[in-house]
């Protein structure tokens, strides 16, 4: 009988376009024989890699929430790929997952229209219920769906079910049929969306290292989004577009006012605010980042750069660490 694995059958063809004359030399043969057999190794590794890391994406992806993903959506200009779903045959496949849900969303808004106004939240929730299930009709329509208007319905959701006044409003019944409908739409949103935007999380871990200042990295920064603002470094930089400039500079402006907040913040708030501005100088810096490489045959495609920039944002110890690797994969940003 034949064999049936295909790595013998490779061996068994090896030098086949010089009529086998491999075989009369043995060295030559067996060393060809374990190229072959290191090949096949090399792919039986690389699958079992692949499903380790696929496990290890999904157990990460367990406690990913809509307010995890509603903040990484609005990272500019990762959210490009993300922001609206139109490849056919996957959209189809998300409606028709979303279907079930649908008719248990559009069931629950009436349900609380009957109660009237006199529970709290019912109005609130309603209208976000029947907004989403309107986005799904749209995404039919059209052939496209919006991800980020379906993120933000399901973070409000979220937060509802989790809001003690209104899960005392509702009773058990009520916030059980809730959470139901946001676990259900969260697994939904996980399985399309959740690996893309989970590449984005580690910013969240940065921060700036002991006894630096935060004005100092946030001046160093705008320094580089000035020069591409105007098309500087010996036009190295290509001028950013006004709406571009726009994303950017209102991060700076909102780093500004929570670091002359953090002069006079104390406690939990501190912390908070801390924790917030680190991020944010993460964000702006990758984002900078991404938009001095847009169009440059130097460093490939964006999405490829893109890549090689969170590697080294999983391995940077902290923002002024990043900052470094930042203008070594970059050099005209010194």
């Amino acid at each position: 009988p034949p064999p049936d694995h295909p790595m013998l059958v490779d061996i068994a063809l090896l030098d086949k376009d010089n009529n086998f004359e491999l075989w009369q030399n043995p060295p030559q043969a067996l060393s060809a024989i374990n190229a072959v057999f290191d090949e096949y190794q090399r792919i039986e590794s690389n699958a079992a890699a692949l499903l380790l890391a696929e496990g290890l994406m999904e157990a990460a992806l367990a406690d990913f929430c809509f307010s995890q993903a509603d903040r990484l959506m609005r990272m500019q200009p990762f959210a490009e790929d993300l922001k609206f779903l139109s490849e056919p045959e996957t959209l189809d496949r998300f409606l028709d997952e979303a279907d079930s849900l649908r008719s248990d969303m559009e069931r629950f808004a009436e349900g609380l229209k009957r109660e009237g106004g006199a529970m709290q939240g019912s109005g609130l929730v309603s209208v976000e219920l029947e907004d989403l299930c309107d986005e799904f009709s749209k995404a039919r329509q059209l052939g496209r769906l919006n991800v980020g208007k379906v993120v933000a319905y399901g973070d409000f959701l979220q937060q509802a079910a989790l809001d003690d006044a209104t899960r005392k409003e509702f009773g058990t019944l009520g916030t059980k049929r809730l959470e139901r409908i946001v676990k259900a739409l969260l697994a939904l949103v996980r399985g399309y969306f959740g690996k893309t935007l989970l590449r984005f999380a580690p910013l969240e871990a940065l921060a700036l290292e002991d006894g630096t200042s935060g004005w100092e990295y946030l001046n160093e920064v705008r320094g580089v989004l000035a020069e591409m603002h105007k098309g500087g470094h010996a036009q190295a930089l290509t001028p950013l577009a006004h709406e571009d400039i726009a994303v950017l500079e209102n991060l700076v402006r909102g780093i500004e006012r929570e670091l002359r907040a953090l002069d006079s913040a104390e406690g939990e708030a501190k912390t908070s605010l801390v924790r917030e501005v680190n991020y944010k100088l993460a964000l702006l810096t990758v984002s900078i980042s991404l938009y001095a490489t847009r169009g440059r045959e130097q460093t490939g495609t964006l999405s490829a750069y893109a890549d090689r920039l969170l590697k080294e944002v999983r391995r940077a110890k902290g923002l002024w660490a990043l900052w470094e690797e930042v203008k070594r994969l970059l050099p005209w940003l010194n």
